[in-house]
């Protein structure tokens, strides 16, 4: 949980207000309610809007990685008078574990814009503004770089879901590039996609399920160099070139029989014919 110093009333003596503005802190509590750690810190932007806290695990260990993006609001203001004035400026991402912060940066959308990477053949890729998105997974290789990916969403009139996005840190939480990538382009629908990554070697296999309908699933697979931050062209296993000729079965889509292979289950469109398709990462 974080906490932070607001401004219920302006300008009404009877509420006490800290007077450090910027006065952030960090509290955890254990599965009793009790508090454990208890950490101040001042960020970059007070204006920050955090959209998630994503918790991992090493043995006993937590990790928490608290991300969003940030305004840069008025100076002099409480984050209540900020958070919301304006453009987006930066993202702000904050790592804490073992009861310490082990570090708190804050990346210009510039930077994205100029770290932004599309797959070969895709031209333009879409903006990142700092508006939420949808997170589908957040990833860690051995390295210690990580990834957060997800789908841009349009809420004009409903979710509306759009490209996939991936966000790569290196493990000092330095912006590495910003991937984003068209979806197939044949859903009659807008659906969320599941993301998962896997690991073999120095390479990120970013792993997606899109949809034409509710239940036409399909697999589209691409390699991400970790070490160069370079993504290739996604393959879609079932698609002849023109469409996609075969579709996952719903309940069981896939089950990674090596470390280095996949295979997916599946059918045509009528049912009619059952699809096996072995994937080896290289």
């Amino acid at each position: 949980m974080i906490l932070t110093p607001i401004d219920l009333q302006p300008g009404n003596k009877k509420y006490k207000r800290d007077p450090e503005k910027d006065n952030f802190t960090f509290i955890q509590f254990d599965s009793e309610c009790k508090l454990v750690n208890r950490i101040s810190f001042k960020p970059e932007i007070i204006g920050w809007k955090i959209d998630e806290a994503v918790v991992t695990y090493s043995g006993n260990d937590l990790s928490f990685y608290i991300y969003g993006p940030a305004h840069l609001g008025k100076e002099g203001k409480y984050w209540n008078q900020c958070y919301q004035s304006g453009k987006y400026k930066a993202v702000q991402v904050m790592k804490v574990s073992k009861g310490k912060i082990d570090y708190l940066t804050s990346t210009d959308l510039e930077e994205f814009e100029a770290k932004k990477k599309m797959p070969p053949g895709q031209k333009k890729g879409a903006e990142y503004s700092g508006k939420k998105f949808k997170r589908a997974s957040f990833e860690i290789a051995d390295n210690g770089e990580y990834f957060i990916m997800g789908q841009h969403i349009n809420k004009t009139d409903g979710p509306i879901f759009g490209d996939l996005i991936c966000f790569h840190f290196d493990n000092q939480d330095k912006l590495k590039a910003h991937y984003t990538s068209e979806t197939a382009g044949e859903a009659k629908y807008s659906y969320a996609i599941d993301q998962a990554m896997k690991q073999l070697g120095n390479n990120m296999f970013w792993i997606c399920l899109e949809s034409i309908e509710q239940n036409k699933i399909f697999p589209s697979v691409c390699k991400i160099d970790v070490e160069n931050a370079e993504i290739g062209n996604f393959v879609r296993p079932g698609n002849n070139g023109k469409k996609q000729i075969y579709f996952l079965n719903a309940s069981f889509p896939y089950l990674d029989i090596q470390d280095d292979q996949t295979v997916f289950f599946g059918n045509d469109e009528k049912g009619k014919t059952i699809w096996f398709c072995r994937l080896k990462y290289e």
